[in-house]
């Protein structure tokens, strides 16, 4: 038998996470399921893996519902040498909210025998029984079972990222939950469909409402300013690099060549010698080659003819 144990505040999903990836799945494999749950009905299920699977009424196992009173009896769990106990050899017995069945270290002896002496407890087919307890925070499962969690999940509330669908799942091994014993993270959503199963309220089935919005990380003041300020950066960076490649790519100015005569000047070839930007410029038949310094004509280096090579 394995022990694990489900943990988080109210209407952080541990109910829900033992309802879908426990009972369910279980019960499709024909195991018999023990629970206290409120508002579990077997019914349901079949329906559910009926109309969502290939599975027949034969391939399901069975649901029994109990109460916590039911839970502290004598006979709830299967010990050495009992007979007609409400918990069979084999099954699997999931028990919500366990403070209330064990408030303290004060377990009765033969669920103590069951608890310690789980391996004898099997049923025709080898299969031992599993025991899942589900509780607000792992301090408060009675120190005798907590010794013998083989694995503790965690469910967490994703209100801080504004969503009231999704719920975080931390895996830890043995009973202690810290950083070096974590081994698995994962996040789940809410499906109607499996809410149905059950009721996670007492009465209806209720909706939770957030009363203070400011624990929504995005609707802090603080992040907001973030967001604005990222983008501010973002634009503001974007229109310099573009003014620094718009200056770069922009073709230089014409040489503005004073024209003493009436003869037709024109800007032949452009070529940057060290320091000094060398013009060829046309006028009339004529070519001349002209030095431009810092943006001062200094002189004309040289005037030629192009003769035709024919």
């Amino acid at each position: 038998m394995a022990i694990f144990a489900y943990t988080g505040i109210p209407g952080s999903g541990k109910t829900y996470e033992v309802v879908s990836s426990v009972i369910l799945e279980a019960f499709k494999k024909g195991r018999c399921i023990v629970t206290n749950i409120e508002g579990i009905d077997e019914q349901r299920f079949i329906d559910y893996c009926l109309s969502t699977s290939k599975l027949t009424r034969s391939d399901l196992g069975s649901i029994l519902k109990v109460t916590d009173d039911d839970c502290q009896r004598d006979d709830f769990f299967p010990f050495k040498g009992s007979v007609g106990t409400i918990c069979k050899a084999g099954d699997l017995i999931c028990l919500d909210e366990i403070w209330r069945i064990f408030p303290s270290d004060k377990i009765h002896e033969n669920h103590r025998s069951f608890i310690a002496e789980h391996r004898h407890f099997t049923n025709e087919n080898g299969d031992c029984c599993d025991l899942v307890v589900i509780n607000q925070a792992i301090s408060g499962v009675p120190r005798f079972i907590k010794d013998r969690v083989e694995t503790t999940f965690v469910m967490k509330k994703m209100t801080m990222l504004g969503s009231s669908r999704r719920y975080r799942v931390d895996v830890f091994t043995g009973a202690k939950v810290n950083k070096s014993t974590l081994v698995a993270q994962y996040h789940n959503k809410y499906n109607n469909a499996i809410f149905a199963l059950y009721k996670s309220f007492d009465g209806i089935n209720g909706k939770q409402n957030v009363v203070d919005g400011r624990q929504n990380i995005f609707k802090s003041p603080q992040f907001l300013f973030t967001v604005f300020f990222g983008l501010v950066c973002i634009f503001g960076s974007g229109y310099l690099l573009m003014s620094l490649i718009d200056k770069n790519t922009q073709s230089p100015a014409p040489l503005k060549v004073p024209i003493k005569n009436n003869e037709c000047v024109k800007l032949v070839s452009v070529k940057k010698i060290g320091d000094i930007t060398m013009f060829t410029i046309k006028k009339g038949d004529k070519y001349e080659r002209v030095g431009n310094l810092n943006n001062y004509n200094v002189c004309n280096l040289s005037k030629f003819e192009r003769k035709s090579t024919r």
